[in-house]
């Protein structure tokens, strides 16, 4: 495993911490050795090729993926940017030095940990909520990195599935919701193999933030709904952007299922649908409940039907929108009724 730095300028107010930029290479080696190891057995990182600190994340990450004959990739949305991807360089695609998992990090990573470790470590801050509050931070964008770690294990974990290569290269709606599911699954493990953090006040705060993206998704899809019954953007367009906030909003609340996995049992019995309206939100304990199941049978899958019970849940999200999909012979067909939707929080004050 190599790493490479080339960070240049944190920029603006945080140049002051230019100083640090050195001290990243050695620094994050060594954090990332002590995450492989730090909870139950160490996460299988073989292939792992190289981890980048990346001055301008999107620029060199897009620069890569197009190296290797990828699309390019990032998730940026209304509700969602990333800040850190795994990308797969393969055999007869790459360059032969660069073949195995790439790991890219935008470097606002490496400096809010390095700044940090700074506070806590300083003699003028002696406020003990000051250094809590620091050190909860600091521990969020360390799961992140474990969280990239997790990704390479599983991805090591699907060499064993002999289905794998081929289970969504059809076009049609199951391959479409299948594929879905899976990415479903994948936030979802990297999630509950990376948390180490677990306190109340930070599954309080991950609730709301949860269920703010949850609230902007189902507006933004919405709203599009309503573009494209008056002919404002395309079918292709709806459909693209339809199927980026669904998976983006249920993979925020895979992020809230996998870090509060382990005390699943507690959390499940008080999410109460009639707290939070919401077209996202009645599907939570469904989806955490399907989780589970595959769980305690990974990696040991037998084929994409695995993906089956999530995709369900995924075309009834869309049907919940008045959207419905189904195959025909000449492809996937959506029925889109033309109506003006509110979300279901918005429709809950018109009571």
């Amino acid at each position: 495993m190599k790493i490479v730095v080339t960070i240049k300028d944190f920029e603006n107010d945080m140049s002051q911490f230019n100083f640090l930029i050195p001290s990243i290479g050695d620094s994050m080696e060594k954090l990332i050795y002590q995450l492989v190891n730090l909870d139950g057995p160490p996460i299988d990182i073989n292939g792992l090729n190289t981890i980048h600190f990346t001055d301008n994340y999107r620029s060199e990450l897009f620069h890569f993926q197009e190296l290797i004959g990828n699309d390019t990739f990032s998730t940026s949305n209304k509700i969602g940017s990333g800040h850190a991807q795994v990308v797969t360089a393969k055999e007869g695609k790459a360059p032969p030095d660069v073949v195995g998992y790439h790991i890219f990090i935008d470097k606002i990573i490496p400096l809010t940990i390095l700044v940090s470790n700074s506070t806590e470590n300083s003699q003028e801050v002696i406020d003990k909520d000051i250094i809590n509050q620091v050190r909860d931070t600091k521990n969020v964008y360390i799961r992140m990195i474990r969280h990239e770690l997790a990704h390479v294990e599983d991805h090591n974990n699907q060499k064993k599935w002999n289905w794998f290569k081929e289970a969504f290269k059809s076009s049609d709606l199951q391959a479409t919701l299948r594929y879905s599911g899976y990415r479903l699954w994948e936030e979802f493990y990297a999630c509950k193999r990376s948390n180490f953090i677990y306190n109340i006040e930070n599954a309080i705060n991950e609730l709301d933030t949860l269920n703010s993206s949850l609230e902007t998704a189902e507006k933004e899809i919405c709203d599009l709904r309503w573009k494209y019954n008056f002919q404002q953007i395309s079918l292709d367009e709806f459909v693209s952007q339809l199927y980026d906030y669904i998976i983006t909003a249920f993979i925020y609340c895979c992020y809230f299922m996998g870090h509060m996995d382990k005390i699943h049992d507690s959390i499940i019995k008080n999410l109460y649908s009639e707290q939070y309206p919401s077209r996202f939100y009645p599907f939570i304990p469904k989806i955490w409940d399907t989780l589970e199941r595959m769980a305690e049978h990974y990696p040991n899958w037998d084929g994409p039907e695995i993906f089956d019970d999530l995709a369900s849940i995924i075309k009834r999200s869309i049907e919940s929108f008045e959207i419905y999909p189904n195959e025909t012979p000449e492809g996937t067909y959506y029925k889109i009724p033309i109506r003006r939707l509110k979300t279901k929080k918005e429709e809950a004050k018109l009571i």
